[in-house]
């Protein structure tokens, strides 16, 4: 009886040990997995893919609220894409708010048609239709002054790095025609009118370049999101108002121009609408598109 006895005790004491053991050995990798579960969502929240593949799911599952709030966690992050414009956009359409969504449509192309993504700018575009169509239902937009659509057109649209390639090549095909005066007689004068028009060419795109470079970095594109604020005369609520614009409204804010009025403390920026009217207006009203 005592050697059993003993021999059951020392069978206990091997388990307990043995099963010490396999505990000990096993508690830092149940430790280690502990912390890389607790690490995951802190690695999840900051990588841009992840954010950007789950706020899709969420606006797949149609948690149109939850999935605009990760869309803009990204534009807080600084991040900016064709493509995040677009689904901003349509998250905000979705919940109905049109003016937003019309402003991020048109964002989307704007960036779409720069960087050559004609898929991105060929959905932007029939979607800001779309919003612009529900808009002029609500509000009688008058339509953008000629000088205003040419303005634009040649200071966004074709660009002040356009116009000094076109003055570069004019100066080289003016001095080509130059030094071919200089070796064929016969052609002489017609080479020397040549190269007169091409100086003249040259001036006027090189003009045109700075005038658009100096252009495009003191105003903006932009457009009315919000109804309810006036345009007034100068800085402040109590100077005149001039206006009353509404979405979607486009317009050219002025850069490095901001003005914070007392004592309503309101930041206030300094526009020009298409329609040609310029004033001072609250900046919660506005968007820029760049």
């Amino acid at each position: 009886m005592i050697s059993r006895s003993r021999k059951y005790r020392h069978d206990v004491l091997k388990r307990i040990f043995v099963f010490t053991i396999l505990a000990f050995c096993a508690c830092p990798a149940v430790l280690t997995a502990q912390d890389m579960i607790q690490e995951l969502p802190a690695v999840t929240d900051s990588d841009p893919d992840f954010i950007f593949s789950e706020a899709n799911f969420l606006f797949e599952q149609r948690r149109y609220t939850e999935a605009l709030s990760r869309f803009q966690s990204l534009e807080e992050m600084g991040y900016s894409s064709p493509e995040l414009w677009l689904n901003i956009g349509l998250s905000h359409l979705r919940l109905d708010n049109l003016a937003l969504a019309d402003y991020y449509f048109n964002r989307a192309y704007l960036h779409a048609v720069a960087s050559h993504n004609t898929a991105i700018a060929g959905k932007a575009y029939r979607s800001a239709a779309f919003t612009s169509e529900r808009l002029a239902l609500q509000f009688s937009l008058p339509p953008e002054l000629a000088v205003y659509r040419l303005h634009n057109s040649i200071v966004y649209e074709f660009g002040w790095v356009n116009a000094f390639l076109f003055a570069l090549v004019f100066l080289n095909l003016g001095a080509v025609a130059l030094v071919l005066s200089w070796f064929r007689a016969d052609l002489m004068r017609l080479l020397q009118n040549a190269a007169a028009v091409f100086a003249v060419a040259f001036v006027v795109f090189l003009l045109l370049g700075l005038w658009s470079r100096s252009e495009a970095n003191e105003w903006a594109r932009g457009q009315i999101v919000q109804t309810g604020f006036e345009m007034r005369a100068s800085a402040g609520t109590e100077s005149e108002a001039v206006f009353s614009p509404f979405p979607p409204f486009r317009l050219r804010i002025q850069r490095n121009n901001e003005t914070i009025t007392t004592p309503e403390t309101k930041l206030m920026v300094y526009i020009t609408l298409s329609n040609g009217i310029s004033g001072w207006i609250d900046a919660e009203a506005v968007r820029r598109f760049d």
